[in-house]
C-alpha cells in the first residue's frame, strides 16, 4: 500500500467542490468557517471553480 507524504507545515490545501457545491446554508457558512480556521493555523488555500456553484437538478419522471 503507497502512503501520501503528509501535509507541509504552511503547506496548500486544495479545495475542488462537494458533488452539490457549497453555494447554499448552511453549506456555505459552514465551509467559510472551515477555510478561516484552516488560513489561522497558516495553511493556503486552493478553492476550484466549482466550490461555490449550485446546480439545481430536476428529475422527470416518465410515465406512459
Amino acid at each position: 500500500m503507497r502512503y501520501p507524504k503528509f501535509l507541509p507545515e504552511n503547506g496548500t490545501i486544495g479545495f475542488v467542490a462537494p458533488s452539490f457545491g457549497c453555494a447554499t446554508e448552511p453549506y456555505y457558512t459552514a465551509f467559510l468557517n472551515a477555510q478561516k480556521k484552516f488560513q489561522k493555523m497558516g495553511y493556503g488555500l486552493d478553492l476550484g471553480p466549482n466550490c461555490y456553484v449550485a446546480l439545481l437538478c430536476q428529475t422527470k419522471t416518465y410515465v406512459p
